[in-house]
Order: structure tokens, then C-alpha cells, then sequence
């Protein structure tokens, strides 16, 4: 279970990551769930919509579904981490450039909380 200081520093970092993401276009319109005006029940909406369209039109309709419950934790975070610059995610807690930086990722998502070890911030092209 996290701790009250780690619950803060999550939201914190997902609130500068969503807005960034968000600013620089880089979330899928398709992607519903944990997005403001974007919930699970918009998904929901869309679909039922999307078939009961293709049905009225007489389209055959058929659609599978995954079920991706905990698939953060199946992620490899170290990969993950190192796909974050190609992003404009580097650094450093601090935005230049229109570069977003945070403190010590991995660290964070290791759960090690030694706050120790910042990687040198770098461009990316």
C-alpha cells in the first residue's frame, strides 16, 4: 500500500503527465478510462451507438473484447522508462522547452524512494 507522501507525488506526477500528453496531442481519442470527459460509460456510449448504427444500416456487426485489468503491472518499467524521452519526458521536476521533467521515475516506480541518482537531462530529437 502506498504511503500518503507517495499517493500525493502519483497524483502530482499524473496530473503534469495528463496535461502534457493532453497539450502536445499525444493520447489516442479512442483511449477511455482514468481522462476527464472520457470515462469508461463514454466507451460504453460509443459502442452501443456504433452497433445499433451498423444494425439499422444492416451491417453484420461482431466485436471481441479484452479484458486489460492490472495491465500497467504486467509492463516491464524499465522499458517503459527508457521509451519516455522519445515522448519529451526526461529530467529533472520541471518544464523547459515544452519538455516535461519529473524526479527520479525510476526510483519512483521501483518503489526503492531513495530519491537519490537524477539522470542529466537531454533533448530529444
Amino acid at each position: 500500500m502506498l504511503t500518503s507522501f507517495s499517493k500525493v507525488l502519483e497524483k502530482a506526477l499524473y496530473n503534469r503527465l495528463i496535461e502534457y500528453l493532453n497539450n502536445n496531442n499525444m493520447l489516442n481519442p479512442q483511449q477511455f478510462g482514468f481522462r476527464r470527459n472520457l470515462a469508461t460509460e463514454d466507451a460504453i456510449f460509443r459502442l452501443i451507438h456504433g452497433i445499433l448504427n451498423a444494425l439499422n444500416s444492416k451491417i453484420m456487426v461482431g466485436s471481441i473484447f479484452f479484458d486489460l485489468a492490472e495491465a500497467f503491472d504486467s509492463v516491464n518499467h524499465l522499458l517503459l522508462i527508457q521509451k519516455l524521452p522519445h515522448y519529451g519526458i526526461i529530467g529533472k521536476s520541471q518544464i523547459q522547452r515544452s519538455r516535461v521533467r519529473f524526479p527520479t521515475l525510476p526510483d519512483f516506480l521501483s518503489g526503492s524512494g531513495s530519491g537519490t541518482g537524477c539522470t542529466q537531462p537531454r533533448e530529444v530529437n
